[in-house]
C-alpha cells in the first residue's frame, strides 16, 4: 500500500520522509455494538458532567445569595439528585416537568432552537 498526498497522488519513501510522515496511519474496524456501546458510554459521561457543573452553579449561587451553610447545602443537593432520579425513572417528559415547575412555582424555562 502507498502513502498519498493531499492531492491523492503516490509519494515515494524519500518524500513521505521530507514531509515528516513516519509511519503510516493503521485503519481500525469496528463493529456497529462497539461503537454503539462508546456512543452510550460518552452521552453517560456527558450527562454526570452536566449535572455536577448544575449542581455546582446552584450551590455557589445559593451560598453566595443567601449564606447557605454545608448541612442545608447539602440537604439541596440531595433533594436535587433524588428529584433527578425520579424524574429519570418516571414516564414524565422534560415538557411536563417544566410545565409542572410554572404551575406550582410560576417559573418558566425557555430553550433557543
Amino acid at each position: 500500500m502507498r502513502s498519498t498526498d493531499m492531492g491523492g497522488r503516490s509519494i515515494n519513501r524519500q518524500q513521505r520522509r521530507a514531509a515528516g510522515i513516519k509511519s503510516k496511519d493503521p485503519v481500525r474496524m469496528m463493529k456497529q455494538s462497539d461503537i454503539d456501546l462508546i456512543r452510550q458510554q460518552a452521552q453517560a459521561d456527558a450527562s454526570a458532567e452536566a449535572m455536577a457543573l448544575l449542581l455546582s452553579l446552584v450551590i455557589r449561587a445559593v451560598r453566595r445569595k443567601y449564606g447557605w451553610g454545608r448541612k442545608r447545602l447539602g440537604d439541596l443537593c440531595e433533594a436535587i439528585i433524588d428529584e433527578y432520579a425520579e424524574l429519570d425513572e418516571s414516564s414524565m417528559s422534560l415538557s411536563d416537568y417544566q410545565d409542572f415547575v410554572y404551575e406550582t412555582v410560576g417559573i418558566k424555562f425557555k430553550t433557543t432552537d
